[in-house]
């Protein structure tokens, strides 16, 4: 489960699918429920951030499930790309991940884009 990051219009969309871990584990690597490893998206936003990195789209089209601390995570995200002049907007979140959005009201929070080029364009 990969996480793949593209510049687009100097704006990092970060295509996720699957399931993630959202901290780091000290002691060992979280795995999903089939044994494997998962990606750790805590880590690759902050690599992103270390970069220099301000403006960015999570593309949660095929994300599955999201639990609270992956919620905790989205909004110490949004928290630091603000500090730096920027933002983290959410491209198609899955039904199921919209609709936890929508119940914790962070789709008040959170601006959701249906379309790639609109998220981007927001960010002008």
């Amino acid at each position: 489960m990969p996480i793949l990051v593209r510049d687009v219009e100097q704006v990092q969309v970060v295509e996720l699918s699957g399931e993630f871990t959202f901290g780091g584990l000290a002691l060992a690597r979280a795995l999903d429920l089939q044994g494997r490893p998962l990606d750790d998206l805590g880590k690759v936003l902050a690599g992103l951030f270390e970069r220099g990195a301000t403006r960015i789209v999570l593309d949660m089209r095929d994300v599955n499930f999201v639990d609270s601390a992956g919620l905790g995570e989205l909004v110490a995200s949004k928290k630091r790309a603000l500090e730096r002049g920027g933002d983290v907007k959410i491209l198609q979140p899955a039904r199921r991940v919209r609709d936890l959005l929508t119940l914790t009201r962070l789709d008040q929070v959170f601006a959701i884009h249906d379309d790639e080029a609109e998220a981007v364009r927001a960010f002008s």
